[in-house]
């Protein structure tokens, strides 16, 4: 039986290193799978923090000589990137609470705890 939590990959930033920490801490993955998963997750959540410390300091609405005023490309760009982490959290399938059941039958145990198992029930 280990419990030893799996390290972050490397070059993760803070953001990533701190959600990765959190989720193994909390929950025993599936597989690589559910690990390749939460890596991508790390990464855009480092890319979104980046994007949000370029737009503090930039303007929101920029001058063009094309276009007039628009909107900064960095909005649209870091809205993608939120969109894309959540899709990429929902895919883990991890409840509110460890430990507690999915909506889809999966059951996600603590880490450390090796009676429950993950399961997913086939639907159809």
């Amino acid at each position: 039986m280990s419990t030893t939590q799996p390290r972050p990959p490397k070059r993760l930033g803070p953001a990533g290193r701190r959600f990765w920490r959190d989720i193994t801490a909390g929950f025993q993955l599936a597989g690589p799978h559910e690990e390749a998963l939460l890596e991508m997750a790390c990464r855009e959540l480092d890319i979104i923090d980046r994007l949000d410390d370029e737009l503090a300091g930039a303007e929101l609405v920029i001058n063009t000589p094309a276009h007039g005023e628009v909107a900064n490309r960095l909005l649209g760009e870091v809205q993608q990137h939120r969109g894309a982490f959540r899709l990429l959290v929902r895919d883990l399938k991890l409840p509110a609470d460890p430990g507690q059941a999915t909506g889809n039958g999966s059951v996600i145990r603590l880490a450390g705890q090796d009676r429950q198992r993950r399961t997913h029930r086939a639907t159809g």
